[in-house]
């Protein structure tokens, strides 16, 4: 997840699922594992003055964070947290031994939520992985691991954003997200704001 990305049409999506998920139930937490990547450059705005080369001036930061801070969705709901540590990026020393290091602090974190029901949002900027190990991805073994900290009643969602060329996208995550689970799957999808993302969705029986 990426600051850029906080706010979109598809954050609608996201967000109207975990809303639907957690119910009415002021005791539920809404817990959003961010998987969170630095930000490109916020941008500059370019002026000229009649034939004077274009200066650049760049976008405030004030003004970028209040638009651009994902941590700002607990404003929504009193129930959310949010886990925004930086997620490993590929170009650290070593990336295997890094994420197994990000995944023990996500499930310690979820974890100290015990004692309420949960609603566990993975938030990578693609979903699942497929063929290769990327930072854009979560891996099925990471995904399992979670899963084993929920208790009975809590709910593990999965956002996916649909890869180019891909035909059978959510048939295929919806295979892997069951093999990384055990209980039933449920996929939530609003075409009408979003139709490449989709979100799965598994209560722990």
């Amino acid at each position: 997840m990426q600051n850029k990305w906080y706010g979109d049409k598809r954050d609608l999506v996201k967000w109207g699922t975990l809303i639907h998920l957690a119910g009415d139930d002021p005791e539920v937490r809404i817990l959003q594992v961010l998987m969170m990547r630095p930000d490109s450059q916020r941008g500059s705005l370019l002026t000229e003055n009649g034939t004077r080369a274009a200066k650049s001036h760049p976008v405030s930061a004030r003004v970028f964070d209040h638009f651009r801070r994902v941590q700002d969705i607990t404003c929504l709901d009193k129930r959310i947290a949010t886990y925004d540590k930086p997620f490993p990026e590929k170009d650290q020393g070593k990336p295997q031994d890094e994420r197994k290091l990000y995944f023990a602090g996500v499930c310690k974190w979820v974890r100290g939520f015990h004692g309420k029901r949960r609603v566990v949002l993975v938030d990578p900027d693609t979903g699942i992985k497929q063929r290769r190990r990327t930072w854009k991805h979560i891996e099925d073994g990471e995904m399992k691991e979670l899963y084993q900290q929920l208790d009975r009643g809590d709910t593990l969602v999965l956002y996916l954003h649909r890869q180019l060329f891909q035909k059978d996208w959510l048939d295929r995550t919806l295979r892997q997200f069951a093999k990384a689970t055990t209980d039933e799957v449920r996929v939530f999808q609003c075409c009408e704001l979003a139709p490449d993302v989709a979100l799965f969705a598994v209560n722990k029986s």
